[in-house]
């Protein structure tokens, strides 16, 4: 609706989605015959199961917009949804927002700026709900069954019948009452142009905080033998900025547009009940990512101990073992150190490394050695062209970020599985005592997993720059095309993940969010040489 230079627009609607699922499975072995599968063609044991699951969500919605002479803009919008998987009570939440702009560069007296095309400043604030939980179901506490080899039985045997019991589990703890996360968001924006729009940029800056966030609440005593239920317990803030610049000209036949994105963001916890302060837990003031460690102090040598007491053998196969520390020589609690073990900072002196007991107050002799968050992420691309050739290329990156790998890819003999890598040859042995891996023992036990905990000495610098695209093309001439009844035809070829510039392991995809203790999904590279056709 327009009146004069005032416009309006309104808008409202009832969403409903409903999912549900059912599966059903059987299976019998020892086939009679393999070409007439079934079941009451086969001999063995049958087995049975089957899964369901169910949800729904019902919401209401409107917006309200509003401009005046299409330089002063607000817009007010709301929800109201409701979810299956809350308790009664508490299935419902309403959730506004707000925004706001204004067009700067329409004013009158920025017309003289000739250099300006466009400016623009913008906020909104809004809610969104958040109700995505690991079950479908955990306002329902349910008895589960336990399930041993495929079958709902416990693994010891009913003496009369020497068959395996039936049992169910414990069933879990609910709340009384958990409902929606809220999302609240805070967003000031600028965008402008320059030169005729030849430069556009923008930037944003943002606030996030999420309320009430459904996780398990304070830890409960071993005694009770359930863990804590879900609950809305926890407060989450985040806040951050990104920067966005694109150059777009001409030359002749020559066109070309580069630019260039950068991003940066920090979350932290602001509400947790977490009482004791316990490092398995959120608890006020932690940032996400953060990486709890020891200090590395070198490896132990010979003369950290007492003359004698080590096995000087060298045709023994315990050569350099079973000494006595000096006196002072911080050592892992409950083990016998050897030379060529990592050697920790005793950062508590109270003479052994320990985790304390895992809380703020006492976390032993830890403390944060880094951030896996991924920080000052950027990226930027190119695009040119002259008469028929285009050339396009686009990479990205990230500025800083930590990461420690303690899994076959970086540490070298974890296991009788593994594959040592040319990376992991330098490893300490009585005859190379500076590698930089330590000791290794048989099948990476005794020691070694205590040399691979999470250390400053073997901590990844997870900052990495990709190239991820390069793309060369040539369109054939118009001229030529027209005389076969074809609008357009261009032959390109193609490389993908062509380069990466980081300090990872050989072949570690550099953009997995993830680095688990297993194989890593590697870094493939490919190409690709095709055409684009148009009649």
């Amino acid at each position: 609706m327009d009146i004069n230079k005032h416009n309006f627009s309104v808008l409202a609607g009832i969403n409903n989605e409903e999912s549900s699922f059912e599966s059903f499975d059987a299976q019998r072995n020892g086939l009679i015959n393999v070409d007439l599968p079934s079941l009451s063609g086969a001999t063995g044991n049958q087995a049975t199961d089957d899964s369901y699951g169910e949800w729904s969500v019902l919401g209401y919605f409107g917006r309200f917009n509003y401009n005046f002479d299409e330089k002063y803009f607000l817009e007010v919008s709301g929800r109201y949804d409701g979810s299956s998987r809350f308790p009664d009570g508490n299935r419902f939440g309403f959730f506004p927002s707000f925004s706001a702009g204004w067009h700067l560069g329409r004013e009158s007296f920025m017309e003289s700026l000739d250099f300006l095309s466009s400016l623009k400043l913008r906020g909104s604030w809004g809610e969104i709900g958040n109700q995505n939980t690991s079950s479908l179901y955990p306002a329902v506490p349910g008895l589960g069954i336990t399930d041993y080899g495929g079958t709902q039985t416990v693994n010891w045997l009913n003496e009369d019948t020497g068959t395996r019991y039936s049992t169910l589990q414990l069933p879990n703890l609910v709340s009384s009452a958990f409902t929606w996360e809220t999302v609240q968001t805070l967003n000031l924006g600028v965008d402008a142009a320059f030169f005729k729009s030849r430069l556009s940029t923008s930037f944003d800056w943002f606030k996030r905080k999420t309320l009430d966030m459904l996780a398990p609440g304070a830890e409960l005593p071993a005694i009770l033998g359930a863990s804590a239920p879900l609950e809305n317990v926890a407060d989450l803030e985040s806040s951050g900025w990104e920067l966005a610049l694109t150059w777009n000209d001409k030359i002749g036949d020559f066109k070309y547009s580069i630019g260039a994105t950068l991003y940066d963001y920090q979350s932290k916890i602001t509400k947790f009940d977490n009482p004791a302060g316990l490092l398995s837990q959120y608890y006020v003031g932690r940032k996400l990512g953060e990486i709890w460690g020891y200090t590395t102090d070198g490896y132990y040598t010979i003369d950290d101990f007492e003359p004698g007491t080590l096995n000087e053998d060298p045709s023994s196969p315990n050569y350099l073992t079973g000494g006595t520390l000096k006196e002072g020589i911080p050592h892992w609690e409950g083990r016998n150190q050897n030379p060529g073990d990592i050697k920790y900072v005793d950062l508590d002196g109270d003479g052994i490394i320990t985790d304390g007991n895992n809380t703020l107050e006492n976390p032993g002799d830890r403390k944060i050695i880094g951030n896996s968050t991924r920080r000052y992420q950027y990226g930027f691309f190119g695009n040119f062209s002259y008469k028929n050739f285009d050339f396009s290329f686009l990479a990205n990156g990230v500025g800083k970020r930590d990461i420690y790998l303690n899994n076959r890819v970086r540490f070298p003999y974890l296991d009788e599985f593994s594959v040592v890598y040319k990376s992991q040859l330098d490893y300490w042995t009585p005859d190379n005592q500076d590698a930089f891996f330590p000791r290794n023992y048989p099948l990476g036990g005794v020691n070694y997993g205590i040399s691979r905990t999470t250390q400053t000495k073997y901590m990844l610098n997870g900052a990495y720059l990709r190239i991820k695209n390069l793309t060369l093309g040539y369109s054939i001439p118009e001229t030529i095309l027209k005389k076969n009844k074809i609008d357009k035809l261009r032959i390109y070829i193609a490389g993908e993940n062509l380069f990466s510039f980081n300090d990872y392991p050989d072949g570690i995809n550099t953009e997995l969010a993830t680095q688990g203790s297993g194989g890593i999904y590697p870094y493939l590279r490919s190409y690709s040489v095709g055409l684009n056709l148009t009649f």
